[in-house]
């Protein structure tokens, strides 16, 4: 038995959602998930040039808790977690269609040290049997949106380009929706070359 397993029999590892003693192997305990279950999943309005937009949870409670352990406190373990409920929510794109994340703001993805859009549409691209296409879209600037009220999100998105052609469906993926100005950039660009349409699948989703 290896030191890590012998470990959690003596302490159990915490719940990423409510930090209470999980049960080997597991990273969030079955409460959490019952909550996390009942808070989504949630389908939005489309967005111009967006046919639909689905997200796991709502960005509080569980939701929240978990993604914030994975994005913020080096908890990626949770990676694969995320990325299979996303999977069992994300709009069906065909056989034709690809996955592509939401490029990060050069800045933020230096400091944090890992790209959390691209790490989970890589493994979203690894359950869904979609191809992913890591260098189809960059962000122009440093600007971000986290932090900015709402009207400001809407007045100033981000400045997005397409750097390759697309055909079919493009399922774009991002780890949290607010209002989704970033997701509506994204979807114009890629629509602009050549794509046939744009869904769209985050983990929460502010409300």
């Amino acid at each position: 038995m290896k030191a890590i397993q012998i470990a959690r029999l003596f302490v159990p590892p915490a719940c990423a959602g409510c930090g209470s003693a999980c049960e080997p192997e597991r990273s969030v305990c079955a409460e959490c998930l019952r909550d996390l279950d009942l808070s989504g999943p949630i389908h939005d309005p489309p967005l111009p040039d967006i046919d639909a937009i689905s997200s796991v949870a709502t960005h509080s409670g569980v939701g929240r808790s978990i993604l914030s352990a994975y994005k913020f406190n080096g908890l990626f373990g949770l990676a694969p977690f995320i990325a299979s409920r996303m999977s069992e929510v994300a709009p069906a794109t065909g056989e034709s269609g690809c996955v592509v994340p939401v490029p990060a703001a050069g800045l933020r993805r230096r400091l944090r040290g890992f790209d959390t859009a691209e790490d989970l549409a890589e493994r979203l691209s690894g359950w869904t049997g979609l191809p992913i296409r890591t260098e189809s879209l960059v962000r122009i600037g440093q600007g971000r949106q986290r932090g900015k009220g709402r009207s400001t999100r809407l007045a100033d998105p981000p400045v997005i380009e397409a750097r390759e052609v697309h055909d079919g469906v493009v399922l774009l993926v991002d780890d949290v929706v607010t209002t989704g100005a970033t997701l509506a950039a994204c979807a114009r660009s890629l629509r602009e070359s050549g794509a046939a349409g744009v869904l769209a699948v985050t983990f929460t989703r502010r409300v």
